[in-house]
């Protein structure tokens, strides 16, 4: 319902990260920004900017937002970002899972991953036409005002019934010390050591135990994409955890040291390419790099590690035969947090912890990776080259 330029939303206090993105958006001539609080917003003013982006620095406001908002957010497919500078209470955060945030990120975080997710959440939204924002914003039951003492608007909303299948980025749960319900849980504990099995494998999604012919033909899937002999690999469920605690801690030092700088290299790769997005060789080097964490991650053990390294690789080759430009930026964007993606997993690997690559509190990676997939249904490979199949490596990777 805005003009050319897409309105992004920021609600709630001053935040240092949103003041350093601001002036990159601005620039970019592409965006236009429309600061407030909930306290102070101005409900006929923000639908004029459905379907929305919303940038959140306060966990409670956020809360409250969706809150009055929640239909309005469904039915326009509206994209929720929260960014505060300490994790939020998982009170707070579960209040906020009613509707599904898009994007939760904490701590110290980086202009540039704000940057593209944000880029990212603006590519995600839905085609509107203005006729049905215009229907949604007058007719929804979500400004019901009621009045009250407190300053500040304040409404009635009806609870929406919960979906079977909520979209999203979704999130583990475990039970209260307090009471018996589930509250979010966004960080993998240490798993204990388990004793050592013979060579398993579960199913697909890492579920019951399977044949022995199933195991061979999952070890024969993987060792075909990862390029090595079967007899190198040790297939199971518990693989990443086995490997992560029987590492030494000299061994594991020495691995997080040389691979950390390798992708800390591949996350500039990725940067000088969004600004030269014509120079492929970026790309090369970014293929090389990948390579090069992926037979790092084979040697070590770390075999989940490695096909998420090739998972990445397979974007990255891809991603060399696109032309269009705004599109490829998002791409980019997403093999930026990838590489992020794959620092994390390092630092767990470094703190010895023993959950697998799919329990990454990051997770809601994969979902993009789903997105990227569909986008690149219909881009073959150029005669004499071979793209490896995505959807096989997430299927393996149980993501």
């Amino acid at each position: 319902m805005s003009g050319d330029k897409r309105t992004l939303l920021f609600i709630g206090p001053k935040n240092p990260i949103l003041e350093e993105v601001r002036p990159q958006l601005e620039d970019s001539g592409i965006y236009n920004i429309h600061e407030t609080t909930f306290k102070s917003h101005d409900s006929q003013e923000i639908v004029k900017y459905l379907p929305w982006v919303i940038v959140f620095t306060d966990a409670r406001e956020c809360s409250k937002f969706m809150n009055v908002y929640g239909n309005v957010i469904k039915k326009t497919e509206s994209k929720i970002i929260l960014v505060t500078e300490k994790e939020a209470s998982k009170k707070i955060l579960h209040a906020n899972l009613r509707f599904k945030l898009s994007e939760y990120l904490y701590g110290d975080v980086k202009a540039k991953t704000l940057m593209h997710k944000i880029q990212f959440q603006v590519r995600s939204l839905p085609n509107i036409s203005n006729d049905d924002l215009q229907k949604i914003a007058t007719t929804s039951q979500h400004l019901k005002e009621i009045t009250k003492a407190d300053s500040g608007p304040k409404y009635e909303v009806e609870t929406p019934a919960p979906k079977d299948e909520p979209e999203g980025p979704q999130y583990e749960f475990g039970p209260s010390k307090k009471k018996e319900k589930v509250v979010p849980h966004y960080e993998s504990a240490p798993v204990q050591k388990k004793k050592k099995q013979d060579v398993q494998v579960s199913d697909i999604k890492g579920e019951g135990e399977a044949s022995e012919a199933e195991i061979k033909k999952k070890a024969q899937e993987i060792g075909d994409i990862l390029g090595v002999s079967v007899s190198r690999l040790k297939i199971g469920k518990n693989l990443e955890e086995e490997s992560r605690m029987e590492l030494d801690q000299e061994k594991i030092a020495t691995f997080y040291e040389d691979n950390f700088v390798k992708v800390t290299k591949l996350e500039e790769v990725f940067d000088g390419f969004e600004v030269e997005f014509e120079d492929k060789s970026y790309l090369a080097q970014a293929n090389f790099l990948l390579n090069d964490l992926k037979e790092s991650s084979l040697d070590a053990g770390f075999h989940e590690l490695a096909l998420f390294c090739e998972l990445a690789r397979a974007i990255s080759m891809r991603l060399s035969v696109v032309e269009d430009e705004s599109f490829g930026v998002v791409v980019i964007g997403i093999l930026f947090n990838t590489a992020e993606f794959i620092k994390s997993e390092l630092e767990q690997i470094k703190s010895r912890t023993g959950a697998p690559l799919r329990e990454n509190p990051n997770k809601v990676l994969f979902n993009r990776f789903h997105w990227i997939e569909t986008k690149f249904e219909s881009i073959e490979a150029p005669p004499g080259q071979h793209f490896p199949n995505l959807g096989k490596i997430m299927l393996l990777l149980g993501i």
